[in-house]
């Protein structure tokens, strides 16, 4: 629900609950420390993945796959770049064309109520969904989730533009003073050329 068009909390509540005015959702966005950790990923099949994640947000983020998988998605800059294995030749994409691109934008403006589709507040978590303000399909949606009121982020929903869903789960975070650049490379291997 849209109050005085900034202000967004859950549709009528029994109790008083909470509520995240836009300022708040971007200041949190934009204190977000470099961290490191384990993620657990829910696939739109329903699959468990696991792995090791690096944070610097706005544009550098690296996913490590554990187990079969061993898949490296690194974000840096406007690409998102996807290797099969560790040194395998890299898949290139524009952040742009993604919902991780409804994240970024908070780096560059104020989060406009047109991008923002719900805010639910509950139970000491707040989930944020984005959505692209131009016409809500290009990129799909981008659900935040974080700790409430403290907002650290505790992981993300996608849904893509064909519906899928993906959910990431940010475990055994650990907040660093800074993360290399040399950690968000994409090493591919030329050797096999």
């Amino acid at each position: 629900m849209v109050v005085s068009g900034l202000i967004i909390g859950p549709a009528q509540a029994a109790e008083p609950q909470p509520e995240l005015s836009l300022t708040q959702l971007r200041q949190a966005l934009l204190a977000l420390p470099p961290q490191t950790g384990r993620f657990l990923q829910r696939a739109p099949n329903g699959g468990l993945l696991r792995g090791t994640f690096a944070l610097a947000l706005p544009d550098k983020m690296r996913f490590a796959y554990e187990g079969e998988a061993q898949s490296i998605i690194t974000v840096s800059g406007p690409w998102i770049s996807v290797q099969e294995a560790p040194g395998a030749e890299a898949n290139r994409f524009p952040v742009s064309a993604t919902p991780l691109q409804l994240m970024r934008e908070v780096w560059d403006k104020p989060i406009s109520p047109a991008n923002v589709k719900d805010i639910l507040i509950e139970s000491g978590r707040a989930e944020v969904t984005l959505v692209d303000g131009d016409d809500g399909e290009t990129a799909g949606l981008m659900t935040l989730v974080f700790d409430h009121p403290k907002m650290r982020l505790r992981g993300w929903q996608i849904t893509d533009a064909q519906n899928l869903v993906t959910q990431f789960a940010l475990t055994e975070v650990r907040v660093v003073d800074t993360l290399p650049n040399s950690r968000f490379f994409v090493q591919e291997d030329e050797s096999d050329e």
